[in-house]
């Protein structure tokens, strides 16, 4: 009976994974109160059935990501004008759809979005008030702009219980979300606290840090800038205070700050791993892998031609958002490179996990056609020369020439540069790396210090 019980809880799980949600339903014109209700029944069943989630199977996986891109590729085809135009220009039906042809779709890039005409990448059958306009920071380029759909920022708050719950969270934990002010799918969840809060000594003591005394959360969801931000105000302010986890978002947290921080806080940190554009993308979980998120995209890892690649090659991320009916994001390139993964995951989960390599613009060119991640470079820097070095920049001149542009508080002395030289040879052979210490670095449109050309900044503290 036991067992019985066991399979019928897995089934209804399937059935809801798949299901439309309770909201889109409804329809606009029901009233707000009976949106509400279903908001939070299609909250509570989808939390139930990523609960019984975590034993699915492969093939059960791929069975419920099947049937979720199949739908959205037909919903994308009967009323988007782009994709309309595009599957049949590439000989792509939808009507006998298998994962393994999703390579007759070309890759979606940002650049191809800022330059068709945004009406065209909409879909013509839903009413003005499921649009809601959205924007990337642009903190790696030039902002882009684009539309979410209501109906998903349900989706996107259950994403983020599941992020609470691979890491350990309690039921009901208090959360307080620090800065993120557009991450509409914290609202339903805990408290926000606005970055101006943490602006001067007055404004902390006198709303800050009451706040933690009377509120007392018990996570913190924020990114690694912001928490850098919240350590240096409560050291400089003498004030203490310990999460039980913290989630970091938005951008890639290096070891060293992650080990600092998680000491200061007195709790671990864990990394989550997403886009506005397709949200959740990846979660770490307390074995320390990043799992893909099946119920929410379909992720591929692709080479520079759009063909998929099997566990264990790296190439371009790509990602198929199951829940935006508004404006599609089918194949969407997230800007990053990575390499899935299908090995054993202590936590016990089958879905697989992401191991990440870097942005696409922070690779640095080698003859033969050969790439390096900027990040792995700046890892051995701040692991073995950070004592040395304040801060540094990778400037290609071409495949064969490239210089480490760096700043430092007196010279470097011999024995150091020769090892920081023969370091850096050895990694960019057969590449000539030019040490060159510099007064002032190149900065991108947001002012900030790139390790890489267009890339994001990296600061060795």
């Amino acid at each position: 009976m036991p067992y019985c019980a066991t399979m019928l809880k897995r089934l209804f799980a399937k059935r809801i994974l798949t299901s439309n949600s309770f909201t889109a339903l409804l329809g606009e014109d029901a009233p707000h109160s009976r949106l509400r209700q279903a908001e939070m029944l299609d909250r509570a069943f989808q939390k139930f059935a990523l609960t019984q989630a975590d034993a699915f199977t492969k093939k059960q996986w791929d069975a419920i990501q099947n049937f979720k891109l199949k739908r959205i590729i037909e919903y994308a085809r009967r009323t988007v004008p782009y994709w309309r135009r595009l599957f049949m220009s590439a000989g792509f039906s939808a009507d006998y759809f298998d994962c393994n042809e999703l390579y007759r779709i070309p890759p979606l890039t940002r650049s191809v979005i800022k330059q068709t005409p945004i009406e065209e990448m909409l879909a013509q059958d839903l009413p003005a008030s499921r649009f809601i306009r959205a924007s990337t920071s642009g903190s790696t380029g030039e902002p882009l702009g684009f539309f979410i759909d209501r109906n998903e920022v349900m989706y996107r708050t259950v994403n983020t219980l599941q992020e609470m719950r691979y890491a350990g969270a309690r039921n009901n934990a208090r959360v307080m979300s620090l800065g993120l002010v557009t991450h509409r799918d914290l609202d339903a969840l805990g408290c926000r606290i606005k970055i101006t809060e943490l602006e001067d000594a007055g404004s902390r003591a006198e709303r800050l840090y009451p706040f933690f005394a009377s509120y007392k959360p018990q996570v913190l969801i924020t990114t690694p800038s912001y928490l850098k931000l919240l350590v240096y105000a409560m050291k400089t302010d003498g004030f203490r205070y310990s999460f039980e986890l913290i989630l970091c978002r938005g951008e890639h947290i290096e070891k060293d700050d992650r080990d600092s921080m998680s000491h200061f806080f007195s709790c671990p940190i864990f990394s989550v791993y997403g886009s506005k554009e397709c949200s959740l993308v990846g979660i770490e979980c307390t074995g320390g892998m990043m799992h893909l998120a099946p119920w929410m995209n379909y992720v591929e890892i692709v080479d520079d031609s759009g063909r998929s690649l099997p566990y264990g090659r790296e190439g371009v991320v790509t990602a198929t958002l199951f829940e935006n009916k508004v404006m599609p994001f089918i194949r969407y390139q997230l800007g990053d490179r990575g390499i899935l993964l299908d090995s054993a995951c202590p936590c016990g989960r089958n879905t697989p996990h992401i191991q990440f390599r870097g942005r696409v613009s922070d690779m640095i060119d080698l003859p033969g056609e050969r790439k390096i991640p900027v990040i792995e470079l700046g890892a051995v820097i701040a692991n073995k020369f950070s004592k040395h070095i304040l801060q540094f920049q990778f400037e290609q001149k071409n495949s064969f020439s490239i210089f480490f542009n760096y700043s430092s508080i007196k010279s470097l002395h011999k024995t150091v540069a020769d090892a920081l030289a023969k370091e850096l040879d050895g990694r960019l052979h057969p590449a000539k790396v030019y040490l060159k210490k510099v007064d002032t670095f190149q900065v991108n449109q947001d002012g900030k210090c790139p390790l890489l050309a267009r890339a994001r900044a990296h600061l060795v503290q």
